[in-house]
């Protein structure tokens, strides 16, 4: 067991983010076929403003919590990137280039929890199209559980996202620690009462949890 940080209780659990912890995730404009077709409107930059714009929309909202059906979502897709030509084949295999290699040194950390008597599960907000080949995954593999939001119907940052997986996972939020990429999540974490930093890399992740190599 990790002996308690500060005066909290012991760790019992850490629930770790996915895309940016587990795996990398691909700059968007090298994964989707639209990006070129911006390329002489501010190229890279172009696209991520675009699709920054995307994820801020309802659909691409109710896609990840399960309630949009591809063909919507692709659909969306061709509209708001002016993209009427691309099928929906051609969508769903670049939306999946996304997913890159599992980040290195995180097996390890999983690996050195475990052996400390701490569980380890997941929590992310995904599609179903990416929930897939999120199990192909080796290091999702592992984890005890992995908690999607297109199978809850909760997305991160809301409190009761986090809240839900706790109750999932059967422990107390004051006994969890959570990691993620994304510093307005690690809030909600924190607003739903679990202990909650932002992921910096394994080695900082192994310092804060006062975690030693097996």
């Amino acid at each position: 067991m990790i002996p308690p940080l500060s005066s909290q209780p012991p760790l019992r659990l850490v629930l770790f983010d996915v895309g940016g912890v587990l795996i990398h995730l691909r700059p968007v404009e090298e994964a989707f076929p639209m990006a070129a077709d911006l390329s002489g409107r501010g190229g890279g930059a172009a696209f991520r403003d675009a699709f920054a714009s995307f994820r801020r929309t309802a659909v691409f909202d109710r896609f990840e919590r399960g309630l949009a059906a591809e063909e919507e979502f692709f659909r969306a897709v061709r509209e708001h990137f002016g993209a009427a030509d691309v099928s929906g084949e051609e969508i769903r295999s670049q939306y999946l280039r996304i997913l890159g290699d599992e980040v290195e040194g995180m097996r390890e950390v999983v690996d050195d929890l475990r052996r400390a008597g701490v569980r380890a599960a997941a929590l992310t907000d995904t599609s179903p199209l990416h929930l897939g080949a999120l199990a192909r995954y080796p290091i999702v593999r592992s984890m005890e559980a992995l908690i999607a939001s297109c199978e809850t119907g909760r997305r991160k940052p809301d409190p009761e996202a986090f809240l839900d997986a706790v109750r999932r996972l059967s422990a107390s939020p004051e006994e969890v620690f959570f990691t993620d990429d994304t510093p307005a999540n690690v809030e909600g974490a924190r607003a739903a009462g679990l202990r909650a930093e932002v992921f910096r890399g394994p080695e900082e992740l192994r310092a804060r949890l006062g975690l030693r190599s097996g």
